[in-house]
């Protein structure tokens, strides 16, 4: 596969990822337990990992002990990453994936607030 095909497929998972975790993200902080940082966590891995595959796919070593600390800096990283491979294109992409992923996020948290909750708290509201 090219590395465009691998970029697709890890831009198709982050934005599944973070519309479930948007649709759950109401219960999950509702309820108050240790899912939200599971939430968190899983909404980090396909962005994180597709750096890893990225850094692979041209040739350059992402040592296996930096791997989780991409993971849990992932909001740092990934943009630094995009703008030092990509110059202004990066800058691009790194724009255009904080609107999608603001859109996506905040339908998703409507779509719950006014959809799910009220069948899953019908006495509430």
């Amino acid at each position: 596969m090219s590395s465009r095909t691998y970029s697709i497929i890890w831009c198709v998972t982050y934005y599944a990822v973070l519309a479930i975790v948007a649709l759950c993200q109401p219960f999950i902080y509702y309820l108050g337990s240790g899912a939200g940082f599971l939430a968190e966590i899983a909404a980090a891995m396909p962005a994180a990992y597709w750096l890893i595959n990225d850094a692979k796919l041209r040739s350059a070593f992402v040592p296996h002990v930096l791997q989780p600390a991409i993971v849990m800096l992932w909001v740092f990283v990934v943009p630094l990453y995009l703008l030092t491979t990509r110059k202004w294109w990066g800058l691009l992409y790194l724009v255009a994936h904080v609107v999608c992923s603001v859109l996506v996020s905040t339908a998703g948290q409507l779509g719950s607030i006014h959809l799910i909750w009220p069948m899953v708290f019908p006495d509430i509201g």
